[in-house]
């Protein structure tokens, strides 16, 4: 799946913020979010 750089622009953001934020909420998000779902 191809997630653009801001996926908060995008209804998947509802389920990628949330994953991202579960899983890394330590680190940048927007660098590890892109690298869960590259």
């Amino acid at each position: 799946m191809q997630l653009p750089l801001k996926v908060e622009d995008t209804e998947a953001a509802s389920m990628t913020s949330f994953i991202c934020d579960q899983i890394i909420d330590f680190e940048a998000k927007n660098h590890q979010c892109r690298r869960i779902f590259v």
